[in-house]
């Protein structure tokens, strides 16, 4: 295995034993919450492409978590996505081009889909997490850096 290969397995594993539970029944696969994530991510993909503040709002979860705080306003969000050059805006688009790795876990005791993205530092993970609202409409409602242990 290749050191990065075995670098992303850690992360992996370490993410999936400290941040998320363990799966439950309710986070098997269900074809039409499978089907609602792919549209959704589709739209996702392309407001993180064009940088469309008003649409990542609008996708965005009431409460959202941000790097290692809860509650964060989506202003306050969006702002520091372009901050420092916009480094974070970067590393949102790197994460979602293409067809990523999208896991299905819990976050918070909750079904969600979980994207890797890149850390600020190797002190850090980084994870994206979506979960659907009362109303079962798919989300943004998290990107996390939790500490590396």
């Amino acid at each position: 295995m290749t050191r990065k290969n075995g670098r992303l397995f850690s992360a992996v594993f370490l993410l999936a034993s400290l941040l998320m539970t363990p799966s439950s029944g309710s986070a098997k696969a269900d074809p039409e919450a499978d089907a609602k994530f792919k549209t959704f991510f589709a739209e996702f993909q392309r407001a993180v492409a064009h940088k469309d503040h008003a649409k990542l709002e609008h996708l965005m979860m009431s409460s959202f978590d941000y790097f290692q705080a809860q509650h964060v306003a989506h202003g306050v969000v969006l702002q520091h996505l372009d901050a420092q050059g916009g480094t974070q805006w970067i590393n949102l688009q790197q994460s979602v081009q293409g067809s990523p790795s999208i896991v299905v876990q819990e976050y918070k005791h909750r079904p969600a889909r979980l994207l890797q993205c890149r850390a600020t530092s190797d002190l850090y993970h980084c994870v994206l997490a979506f979960q659907q609202d009362n109303l079962r409409d798919w989300r943004w409602k998290a990107m996390i850096m939790p500490h590396r242990h």
